[in-house]
């Protein structure tokens, strides 16, 4: 409890909880609360969690937000190929020059390097819960060819290893300036497919200087730097026109390619109705061909060969009802059948229908028990579902159990609490007529805290994990009128009162100036100038696919009045 407390005093004095790092006031606190988001996030992937239901609940309550950094997020990337590495060789000893995944083998001589930079008490990535998870696996730290070290059994601080990594980024650097000799500058499309290694490599180096520059840990030197510089290496991302962001948003503007695409069609299905994107797709070629390719890797997953498709893949996908296997129902209810045979088959073998979600030896299976626990969710709740009485039947004869966290109980304490802040959203309701409590909101600060718990309680409950969200606590909920979504950013017809009334303001201002450009210190009106700068933010997340507040009514009202992005 003495990290939470801590926790609970910084909010109280900073109003929020997104401790920096290195926070000199409570040393280790940043620490600490990157690793409660890992126990939080690994408990999705199957892995035993180190926290409750009750401390999941206290830290949302907080105001806790989950989300890896990106640089997590691309950690576990690594990390799953790694997992499927080992699955088939039996062994995690990835070759330096691994020509199948040449990312993988830097990786993991980086990982080598870092765990021997914080055994030496260096500066390093490595943290206790990233050490647990490669040992789990049989990771070896030292590898056969090591010289024995001249401190507590380690290698000398310049290795082997280091040496490599040095030599690749300087063959790398080679290749870049022979590709700025061709193309006349530096410029490596993300998907240059005569030396994907050199693309993931100019995406690696604008990152790492990210970090340097916002304070992170980076790979980054001065020495690097200077030579990229010396070929006109531009930082900034092209893609993104990052030369128009201000400098604070712009390590958050790096997206993975990847999750790019896949934000991408999330718009498209939700303005469609499928994902079903046709071949000459003029809008977005490059999402079209994104969409065959996911199912090329789909197939050969299935086939039992090589592929960049992987469980979390999967399931991010089948969540938004991507289909392998378009227009062809028959195929699909052929589908549907293999995999209760694949289920079957693991019942037999281990006698139950608990699939991890990190299942490497059938990472199809894994994905579609996910599925149908999330597709009988939205069944039981009267949402649109692909699921039929006739597959729960089947389903429910095999013993599949359709909640794995289903014995969540809570204690009669926080029922109370809960009970108590149920009856300030009713009273809310009953003044405004509707559940959608803003964030800022004077009447009741911590409500709008309470409210946002809900949903992301509703949305693992959903999801099959471990939840706070009882039936009792649901009913109570929906018979209120609660919407589980705060709202569809996409839905045209949705503004709140607060946003309007600030709109209003700029009106006003524009009336009198002659223009919308706001100063972003006003001191006549600072929650206006505020706003304004807020309004561009979530414009330019909202074009970058990442989640947002903007919506199409609100960009139509805005340029109505002349309004500058």
């Amino acid at each position: 409890m003495e990290r939470y407390n801590e926790l609970k005093h910084f909010k109280s004095e900073k109003g929020h909880v997104n401790v920096p790092l290195n926070y000199t006031d409570a040393p280790g606190l940043d620490d600490w609360v990157r690793s409660q988001k890992w126990h939080y996030n690994l408990s999705s992937r199957g892995t035993s969690s180190a926290l409750s239901p009750e401390q999941i609940e206290m830290l949302t309550e907080l105001g806790f937000e989950w989300d890896l950094a990106d640089e997590d997020h691309e950690w576990m990337m690594y990390f799953d190929d790694l997992e499927a590495f080992r699955s088939r060789k039996g062994h995690c000893q990835v070759p330096e020059s691994f020509a199948e995944n040449p990312q993988l083998g830097i990786w993991v001589v980086v990982q080598r390097l870092e765990y021997r930079n914080m055994k030496n008490g260096n500066q390093s990535s490595m943290t206790h819960v990233k050490r647990k998870l490669l040992e789990d696996i049989g990771f070896i730290w030292c590898t056969k060819g090591s010289r024995n070290g001249t401190k507590n059994g380690l290698k000398p601080l310049v290795t082997s290893e280091e040496t490599e990594v040095k030599s690749v980024w300087h063959v790398r650097y080679e290749e870049l300036k022979s590709f700025k000799s061709q193309k006349g500058h530096c410029d490596v499309p993300t998907n240059f497919t005569d030396n994907t290694a050199l693309a993931t490599w100019v995406n690696d180096q604008r990152k790492a200087y990210s970090n340097m520059k916002n304070g992170r840990r980076s790979t980054m030197t001065d020495e690097w730097i200077g030579l990229l510089e010396k070929i006109g290496f531009e930082w900034c991302f092209p893609e993104h026109d990052l030369t128009k962001v201000a400098k604070p948003l712009y390590a958050e503007a790096r997206e993975n390619d990847w999750m790019k695409r896949y934000q991408e069609l999330k718009r498209f299905r939700s303005k469609e109705g499928h994902c079903n994107i046709p071949k000459g797709f003029i809008k977005n070629p490059q999402l079209a061909e994104w969409v065959r390719t996911q199912r090329r890797s789909y197939r050969m997953l299935k086939n039992g060969q090589q592929s960049p498709m992987n469980s979390r893949r999967l399931m991010l996908l089948e969540k938004i009802g991507f289909e392998w296997t378009p227009g062809v129902k028959e195929d699909i209810d052929q589908d549907w059948d293999v995999r209760y045979r694949m289920m079957e088959d693991f019942k037999t073998k281990e006698g139950h229908c608990n699939v991890p979600p990190n299942f490497t030896e059938n990472p199809i299976l894994s994905a579609w028990v996910h599925t149908q626990r999330v597709a009988y969710h939205k069944y039981k709740n009267g949402h649109d579902s692909p699921i039929t009485t006739e597959r729960i039947e089947k389903l429910e004869k095999l013993g599949f159990e359709w909640n794995v966290f289903r014995g969540t109980r809570v204690s009669e304490s926080n029922e109370q609490k809960w009970l108590e802040r149920y009856k300030d959203l009713e009273e809310f309701m009953l003044e405004e007529g509707h559940c959608y409590v803003p964030k800022n909101y004077i009447g009741n600060p911590s409500l709008y805290e309470w409210v946002h718990t809900q949903r992301t309680s509703f949305k693992r409950r959903m999801d099959g994990l471990q939840s706070a969200m009882t039936d009792e606590r649901l009913a109570r909920l929906e018979k209120l009128g609660f919407e589980w979504t705060r709202f569809d950013k996409h839905d045209a017809s949705h503004i709140t009162k607060p946003w309007m009334k600030r709109y209003e303001e700029l009106d006003t201002y524009k009336r009198q100036n002659g223009n919308c450009n706001v100063p972003a210190v006003y001191n006549t009106n600072i929650s206006l100038g505020i706003w304004v700068t807020t309004q561009r933010i979530e414009y330019m997340n909202m074009n970058m696919g990442r989640e947002t507040n903007m919506n199409q009514k609100k960009i139509g009202l805005l340029n109505g009045i002349g309004f500058s992005w």
